[in-house]
């Protein structure tokens, strides 16, 4: 499984995303914000696990782009090698993954949305023979997950707060951070590149994540961002005091400018936002974490959190604060732990369907989906 934090396509505009991520408060689905609300036909596939949905996603989106087209990858927060959606936004085309956790039907079922069942291509006999098996796995696979749950929101209290307890102590310059947020918001407004036109069918407001807690470890997409912004601002932190300040700060800005504007929240806590990217100005704020650091690209703009702290009052707080890092990263591990469990045993329901599916039939499902896309 993929742990590098590097991303898996190397393109001019962030092509990399999670739709969903495992959260403190559970799964957490953006699959609505895709297409958000100009994608112009989806296509929704239904079938249990191991009946080649990720395999269809993939090649779809290759043999479309031999075509020429743009794509957009959504990964699976549970199987980061794993495809849940892929989206062409000079189309306005998506294809997504319709089954749990991320239910999902067709917007508008017939008239421009459809549904792809792939349950139609396995043998149920294979499967009625194989069901005691299956709904031993399923609990266990529910299980695992439910104990990763836990430990998220443990996880997910000690960042909160050690925010809290920094408030709390007046550690934090709240003036200085303000001012900063203000003053950094405005250069970003002022010296973003010129504005540019979007893809036709580009969202203009969306909110999906760019990091995710897999079974692999932390992945992050988020140096996708900087490879594509031309005016960038790093925010070196450990807490979300300045990053969710500032995200939130440009987001409100560029929505009153009238321009378009993506944020990406804290994969732990989609309550706090960490990036953002402003396709028509080529602008974006990134937020570099130590346990998902990112690297300021030459001539990028520095915002250190430590800047805005009362360092004699932060030291004081040192050891409780390093007591709650300390349990964050104790409670991230058993997460870990836990989904790495529920992913082998997803493997292991994926073999009992891989048993009884017809993938030939699947292929001639897709084929026939992908000439219908090269003559819309």
């Amino acid at each position: 499984m993929q742990s590098e934090f590097s991303p898996k396509r190397s393109t001019s505009q962030p092509r990399n995303f999670f739709p969903g991520a495992n959260t403190r408060y559970g799964f957490h689905s953006r699959f609505h914000h895709i297409g958000a609300d100009v994608a112009r036909h989806t296509y929704v596939l239904k079938g249990g696990p191991g009946t080649g949905k990720s395999t269809f996603i993939q090649r779809t989106a290759d043999e479309m782009a031999s075509r020429g087209w743009t794509a957009e990858f959504y990964w699976c927060a549970s199987d980061e090698d794993s495809l849940d959606a892929v989206y062409f936004p000079e189309r306005g085309i998506s294809i997504v993954d319709g089954t749990h956790p991320h239910m999902m039907d067709p917007p508008l079922p017939g008239a421009a949305d459809h549904i792809i069942d792939l349950s139609r291509h396995w043998d149920p006999e294979v499967l009625e023979v194989r069901r005691p098996e299956i709904e031993v796995l399923k609990k266990r696979i529910a299980s695992h997950f439910s104990a990763a749950y836990t430990h998220l929101a443990v996880a997910g209290r000690c960042s909160a707060d050690a925010d809290r307890i920094l408030c709390r102590h007046d550690a934090v310059d709240g003036a200085s951070r303000a001012r900063a947020i203000r003053r950094t918001a405005q250069k970003i407004m002022r010296e973003g590149r010129r504005r540019r036109e979007l893809a036709c069918c580009s969202p203009r407001r969306r909110e999906l994540f760019i990091s995710a807690l897999a079974p692999g470890g932390a992945v992050s997409y988020a140096a996708d961002l900087c490879s594509s912004a031309g005016h960038i601002c790093v925010v070196q932190a450990e807490t979300s005091l300045v990053s969710h300040s500032l995200v939130s700060h440009v987001r409100d800005r560029a929505h009153l400018a009238g321009l378009a504007c993506w944020v990406f929240p804290c994969s732990l806590d989609p309550q706090r936002l960490e990036h953002c990217y402003l396709p028509e100005i080529h602008a974006a704020v990134v937020t570099s974490r130590p346990d998902l650091p990112v690297e300021p690209p030459p001539g990028s703009e520095i915002l250190e959190e430590r800047q805005f702290l009362h360092l004699s009052r932060a030291e004081y707080l040192r050891a409780t604060l390093g007591e709650l890092a300390k349990a964050r990263h104790e409670a991230l591990a058993r997460a870990e732990r836990e989904l790495c469990c529920a992913y082998r045993l997803h493997q292991d329901m994926e073999g009992h369907y891989k048993l009884a599916m017809d993938y030939a039939a699947v292929e001639e499902t897709r084929t026939d989906l992908t000439r219908a896309l090269a003559r819309s």
